[in-house]
């Protein structure tokens, strides 16, 4: 059975990390799930986010701090036999190789193939 499900989640902290003043984060989502496939259930989906602060009150996602925001997407496609899942996706950001900031060491900021798997016990 194809189903698509789709959402989107607005989260609001009036005191970021690190005492970074107010941050929104607003992130959308979509999977698709498709017939199963053999013995796997296997879902297509992703994620796009954006996540705003101030500058003024000190957070930056540059070390200059210039920049008060950026984006963030991942998508994969994830495979469930019974109660385990393998997850296989692509994550990205908007933030440049040269930020610092945000992502201390240019390198944790790069785009990432992550592989996860999951059990879910009763």
């Amino acid at each position: 059975m194809n189903s698509l499900t789709t959402g989107t989640t607005v989260y609001y902290s009036p005191d970021y990390t690190l005492e970074t003043g107010p941050v929104w984060t607003i992130e959308t989502m979509a999977a698709w799930t498709l017939p199963q496939f053999h013995v796997f259930t296997p879902v297509i989906n992703g994620v796009l986010g954006w996540q705003k602060g101030d500058s003024d009150e000190g957070y930056a996602v540059n070390v200059l701090g210039t920049d008060d925001e950026y984006y963030y997407w991942n998508a994969g496609l994830a495979l469930t036999v019974e109660k385990i899942t393998f997850d296989f996706r692509y994550w990205d950001t908007n933030i440049g190789n040269d930020a610092g900031g945000l992502c201390v060491a240019a390198d944790l900021c790069d785009e990432r193939f992550v592989f996860t798997a999951k059990v879910v016990l009763p």
